[in-house]
């Protein structure tokens, strides 16, 4: 093992420790109290940083999980069983190194962040959940540091966002797109395209969710444009090049200008030509197509028959003057 590899272990082994007497020291304040919930961490050296980002003071807790419910505007609305049975594992053997965000309604605790850590600890079969408990939150609040938590930590994925801004607008938390915005510091066109992906099939959005950290904004909102062009089979085969790698915004965006703009075929058409001749000579040939074109092409050395030739056809075709 390399030195610098070595270092980074120790540094990562001494920044767990640190973080773990923080919590014990907060969990001994917890325990010395009457009710033994919602009590505030006593200044000190090791006390964990007690100040939200309105500048009041949050209060540390461990409480029972059974008392704890999920954000009703959580941010993440996509978890992968995968990384909560990961993370169950780590939590189990090293216990909750990071207190989770909550808040208190009707006598029960309402996370804010740290639904993964939540949900980790319960398939752990562990009993009890460290928080950092933050009073007085408003609906949008809830949702705010819900947004804030997990895009600091890792950018909120587009359908993320998508499914959580379409509840907010159902549930009138926020009054339009505009609000949204404002709340998210995202653009409203960004907002305006991030919508657009729920006009995605059921199918397409499943195959979206099994990973949808791969699939920027701009390639779903072009993959919702596409279906609506080309169809659910088409857009499917996309989802899944774009889940993979194999594609990018670019490429849907050209497959939906093909089904969008598909450049038209020339008909093929059937042709029958025939030869004319002057005794035994081949002087030219009539060809007729299906369309009803017919051309002529004969040579008529005679300077008298051509002219014959000529008259005739104008009187045919009630040609006057050459224009």
């Amino acid at each position: 093992m390399s030195k610098s590899k070595r270092d980074m272990q120790s540094r990562v082994q001494k920044a767990a420790q640190a973080l773990d007497e923080r919590f014990k020291h907060a969990q001994a304040v917890v325990e010395r109290q009457p009710t033994g919930f919602s009590v505030a961490v006593e200044p000190g050296p090791e006390a964990i940083p007690t100040t939200d980002r309105r500048g009041k003071t949050a209060r540390f807790a461990s409480v029972p999980i059974d008392q704890v419910d999920p954000n009703p505007y959580n941010a993440r609305r996509i978890y992968r069983p995968e990384r909560v049975k990961e993370l169950a594992g780590s939590i189990a053997a090293t216990g909750q190194l990071i207190p989770a965000i909550a808040t208190q309604r009707e006598g029960r605790y309402t996370l804010i962040a740290g639904h993964y850590r939540w949900k980790a600890i319960k398939l752990a079969g562990l009993e009890r959940i460290d928080l950092m408990l933050h009073d007085d939150l408003s609906d949008q609040e809830l949702y705010q540091y819900s947004f804030r938590e997990n895009n600091d930590r890792n950018q909120q994925s587009a359908l993320d966002n998508a499914l959580a801004w379409r509840d907010l607008l159902e549930r009138r938390v926020y009054a339009g797109e505009t609000e949204l915005a404002e709340a998210t510091g995202m653009s409203l066109p960004q907002v305006n395209k991030t919508l657009r992906i729920l006009g995605l099939s059921a199918a397409v959005i499943e195959r979206v969710s099994q990973n949808p950290e791969d699939y920027a904004m701009s390639a779903l909102y072009e993959l919702a444009l596409l279906e609506a062009s080309a169809g659910l089979e088409v857009a499917l085969q996309m989802a899944e090049r774009l889940g993979q790698g194999e594609a990018g915004r670019r490429e849907v965006r050209e497959l939906r200008a093909l089904h969008e703009h598909p450049k038209e075929r020339k008909r093929k058409e059937n042709s029958r030509q025939y030869k004319i001749r002057a005794g035994e000579t081949h002087i030219g040939t009539i060809k007729e197509w299906d369309s009803g074109r017919v051309a002529l092409d004969v040579v008529v050395a005679d300077v008298a028959e051509r002219a014959a030739l000529i008259e005739e056809l104008k009187r045919r075709f009630g040609v006057d003057a050459v224009e």
